[in-house]
């Protein structure tokens, strides 16, 4: 991935499933600062194997560089030992809604947070905040 290659940070946003088709696409939306996962997508994202590697984390970590990896329901943070969740989104069930739709489990950092309430709302601010405050504690 030569995107990210000068990058210092590497951070990549997404859903945790999709769909085969148009019908089979997770859907959610957002009530009081929560998110709610109104159909889960067919389609696990977080698996166990890929066709192709277009971007070696183990590398990317070896360099110095840290990696986040963000989605609608949970952040998770590269490591040497694997992916660790450290935030998943308020309201959501840790086994029912981030676990199950991963094939493997993640480790679960001892210090697992809540994502900001505000960034599940219609109106909100503060992204460079957040992110500039999930690098300090990183």
């Amino acid at each position: 991935m030569n995107v990210a290659g000068g990058a210092k940070k590497v951070i990549f946003t997404g859903v945790m499933t999709g769909g085969e088709s148009r019908d089979d696409t997770p859907k959610f939306s957002f009530r009081d600062g929560r998110i709610v996962i109104e159909r889960e997508g067919n389609v696990k994202k977080f698996v166990n194997e890929i066709e192709q590697i277009s971007f070696n984390g183990q590398v990317t970590l070896s360099q110095g560089k840290r990696v986040l990896y963000i989605t609608e329901r949970a952040v998770f943070r590269l490591t040497p030992e694997g992916l660790e969740l450290i935030e998943i989104a308020p309201g959501l069930d840790l086994e029912q809604d981030v676990l199950s739709a991963m094939e493997y489990r993640p480790i679960i950092s001892k210090d697992l947070r809540l994502m900001p309430e505000g960034i599940f709302r219609e109106q909100w601010g503060g992204l460079k905040e957040i992110l500039d405050a999930k690098w300090v504690s990183s």
